[in-house]
């Protein structure tokens, strides 16, 4: 087994990320896509409602796809980079309010 860690630069992540910064169409379909679920899914957490909120988290599966086949998240660019760092730290934080999967064994 492979130890997990986040991140996985010495980037220090945003509190946000920086919609200006945003360049390639895949980045901002995920940015708009976690903006909405994240407001959407709100209830559901408060709630228990976790199966729902999978249900909802694993339709964001091809726009996902879609970020990593035609986005390169190791940009040259720092504030590119650690933009899109923090794109994906937020992605990782609505799937931690369902369940932590890197402690299963």
């Amino acid at each position: 087994m492979f130890p997990i860690s986040w991140p996985t630069s010495n980037d220090t992540l945003l509190d946000h990320v920086h919609a200006s910064v945003l360049k390639e169409p895949a980045e901002l379909k995920l940015a708009t896509h976690l903006v909405v679920l994240r407001d959407k899914l709100e209830p559901f957490f408060a709630e228990g409602r976790y199966q729902e909120a999978l249900v909802e988290l694993a339709a964001l599966r091809e726009t996902v796809d879609a970020f990593f086949d035609g986005v390169m998240v190791m940009a040259e660019d720092e504030a590119v980079r650690v933009n899109r760092l923090t794109l994906l730290s937020k992605l990782r934080e609505l799937f931690l309010q369902v369940a932590d999967i890197s402690v299963l064994q």
